[in-house]
């Protein structure tokens, strides 16, 4: 992962991207190998790294779903109040950017895995959640 980090860095001073892929493509990529190899909190930050490379160009849709991975990944690593933050974000944006994908993502909020229940602010987000599902 290091080598094709300086590749892209390399190819960018040069070009801007590299056939296409950035360094905001790079950190995604990052992070799911990370995450496939069980580092959770690694898989965070470079998710956190492919966030801040981005584009102000890029397609907002995608940054809502690659979001809502980061929620994912956040609750999967105890991190319940960020992964919430991140949730409401999306929420937040949800309206504007409607797509059966982002459907699927919004309608898995409401239902909190019930270690979390008890949390008010897990309960707000599954209820912002259910309103917008309701809508």
């Amino acid at each position: 992962m290091r080598e094709a980090e300086r590749a892209v860095d390399q190819a960018e001073s040069r070009l801007g991207t590299f056939g296409g892929f950035s360094s905001a493509t790079l950190a995604y990529a990052t992070a799911q190998v990370r995450h496939a190899l069980g580092d959770t909190e690694g898989s965070i930050a470079s998710l956190n790294d492919h966030f801040a490379l981005r584009d102000s160009t890029d397609m907002q849709r995608t940054k809502l779903i690659f979001s809502s991975l980061l929620a994912e990944r956040q609750l999967e690593a105890g991190h319940l109040e960020a992964a919430c933050a991140t949730r409401n974000a999306v929420l937040d944006e949800y309206p504007e950017i409607r797509s059966g994908r982002m459907d699927r993502q919004v309608a898995k909020i409401p239902s909190l895995p019930s270690p979390y229940r008890s949390n008010s602010v897990a309960r707000q987000t599954s209820e912002h959640a259910r309103e917008l599902i309701a809508k």
